[in-house]
């Protein structure tokens, strides 16, 4: 059945091919080779930024040294659902470590070493 269906939405649309209702055009790009030339330019001269700019460059410059990364891994407790699950269901008898696993950025604000986050939790 479902064959009848589709030889009759070919025939439909080959015979709309053919009377020139529809038409098919194909006209791929030339092209001599590939280029793998970015799409944006290099600019060879420097540009002066409006000043309103220039401050917030400046302020990036001083203060990029004082940038660090903050990276933090901790072992998690075990859930006490994870006993109910592994007696009726069966699992491994010792559960392997959970952990999780935390990315973030800061900056230095004191010589000393105290670092501002956005801490979220």
């Amino acid at each position: 059945m479902r064959w009848r269906w589709i030889l009759l939405a070919v025939i439909v649309v080959g015979g709309l091919v053919a009377s020139g209702v529809i038409s098919i055009h194909v006209h791929p790009p030339v092209t001599d080779g590939v280029s793998a030339s970015p799409f944006w330019k290099e600019q060879g001269e420097a540009r002066q930024l409006p000043p309103a700019l220039a401050i917030w460059v400046e302020l990036a410059r001083a203060t990029k040294p004082a940038v660090v990364n903050v990276s933090t891994r901790q072992r998690a407790a075990q859930a006490p659902a994870d006993d109910f699950f592994r007696r009726f269901f069966g699992g491994p008898t010792t559960p392997p470590p959970r952990g999780a696993a935390s990315l973030g950025s800061g900056f230095l604000v004191s010589a000393d070493g105290y670092v501002v986050t956005n801490s979220t939790s």
